[in-house]
């Protein structure tokens, strides 16, 4: 899925080479770098906060950078939404956490006394990208809430970014 990342850009590279009298010639010709199409789909979580230990502010989650974000020992991650929003697809970028895993994606209205309600199970694989089920309420809170099938402590170990699409 591309987001509003920075357009992605493409360059042709060719070479030959030619043997005669002794000598090799070498061309080499490299065209123009042109800007690919692009979408402009930006997610309602850009810019968004977190919480989970030891998050900074902003949050690098959910600010369009998808870089290497280490998590130190968190078994849940929560993005909170400036309003709510009727969520359809999320997308994880840089996914790892201990295993055995089950991993449950959580939305809420947010508020207090407010519970989450499960949207969706997240696999093991490093990217993903979870549909949300049709009929689901608007949410204003999204969480990512692990356990360990074999009883030991679940933590995410890595997640470069999180986008929510309504």
């Amino acid at each position: 899925m591309l987001e509003d990342f920075p357009a992605p850009s493409a360059q042709l590279w060719t070479m030959t080479e030619k043997k005669g009298s002794g000598t090799t010639f070498t061309v080499r010709y490299a065209s123009e770098r042109l800007d690919l199409p692009q979408k402009q789909k930006v997610p309602v979580s850009r810019g968004a906060s977190c919480a989970y230990n030891q998050a900074p502010t902003p949050c690098p989650l959910t600010d369009g950078k998808a870089v290497n974000v280490l998590l130190a020992d968190s078994p849940e991650i929560t993005l909170s939404l400036g309003a709510p929003k009727t969520i359809r697809k999320v997308v994880l970028r840089g996914y790892r956490a201990t295993l055995p895993a089950s991993v449950v994606l959580e939305g809420s209205p947010g508020g207090p006394g407010a519970t989450f309600t499960k949207l969706a199970d997240v696999a093991g694989s490093e990217y993903q990208e979870l549909d949300v089920p049709t009929g689901t309420p608007a949410v204003k809170e999204i969480r990512l809430r692990g356990s360990r099938s074999d009883g030991g402590t679940f933590t995410f170990l890595q997640l470069d970014e999180v986008s929510l699409f309504e």
